[in-house]
């Protein structure tokens, strides 16, 4: 749980000052196992959420003479008290467990272009982010791959020609690289030039990531590897993508309203239930 969603849930708009300081020492107990706290602390962690600055010295008065708190082993210094503690643990479950959320700074995507489309597309670019801000260069460079191979899949079943990536016999969907090969030329998909370059480029190296024995990604193979390209491309990514995209398809044969190749400019505001990731290359400019 982040920060500002526990001050959401602990309503600390309606709490007093000195039970958000008692609060806040318990989410960071639980967060970092930090067990004594002091009022500058109080203020460090506050700064920035909207709350106004303490005044310290009272503050320290008030952790004093309070019943939730008692001394620590430095002078200006507290813990929780033992009931209160478990009080909190057990009004706040979930700060004892180990969270399954994910925590970004929409390094590579920024959350607009993702923000709204569909689970599976927001856990992608989510984990991507976190993996290029921890440095887990293979990590991200697999999961670019596997969000390319997605929203390629999802634009073809978007413009009713997945026949051309799909195994008659079986009904399955072909490996990535038979994907890609076909997008390149594909013209009702109608990829830029330059994404025509991206794609294979992004497949590659997501490739050497998950198979290649001795190779290690790293920033500059990442930024050597999408140099050249710098076009935008769409691609559908929720469930309900627009039938008035879909008629604009059928009244203009191959030329749809929603071509993937396109470059279409949007205001950040504009992207409907449509989500416009850009290229993979302009989505991961930053490796």
């Amino acid at each position: 749980m982040t920060l500002a969603k526990f001050i959401a849930e602990a309503d600390f708009a309606n709490q007093t000052e000195i039970s958000r300081t008692c609060l806040l020492a318990f989410y960071y107990l639980k967060k970092d196992g930090i067990a004594e706290f002091t009022a500058s602390d109080y203020a460090k962690w506050i700064e920035g959420h909207n709350f106004g600055k303490p005044n310290t010295h009272r503050l320290t008065e008030r952790l004093r003479k309070n019943r939730n708190t008692v001394k620590g082993s430095k002078p200006g210094a507290f813990r929780l008290q033992h009931k209160y503690l478990l009080a909190l643990e057990a009004k706040f479950p979930q700060l004892s467990e180990k969270s399954q959320e994910v925590i970004d700074h929409g390094t590579i995507l920024p959350p607009i272009l993702y923000e709204k489309t569909r689970g599976y597309i927001e856990s992608l670019a989510k984990q991507i982010n976190a993996s290029y801000e921890y440095n887990i260069f293979d990590g991200c460079a697999v999961l670019m791959r596997r969000l390319e191979e997605v929203l390629l899949t999802m634009s073809y079943e978007h413009l009713g020609i997945t026949a051309a990536i799909k195994d008659a016999a079986t009904g399955t969907y072909y490996m990535l690289e038979r994907i890609v090969n076909d997008a390149i030329r594909n013209p009702t998909l109608n990829l830029s030039r330059n994404s025509q370059k991206s794609v294979e480029g992004f497949r590659e190296l997501g490739n050497y990531s998950a198979h290649k024995i001795t190779y290690t990604c790293k920033r500059e193979y990442k930024r050597r590897s999408t140099s050249t390209a710098h076009s935008s491309t769409s691609f559908c990514t929720n469930q309900d993508c627009g039938n008035d995209q879909r008629a604009s398809a059928n009244a203009n044969g191959a030329s749809s309203k929603f071509s993937v190749g396109q470059n279409r400019a949007r205001s950040p505001g504009n992207y409907g239930k449509c989500g416009n990731l850009g290229n993979l290359e302009s989505a991961s400019y930053t490796f």
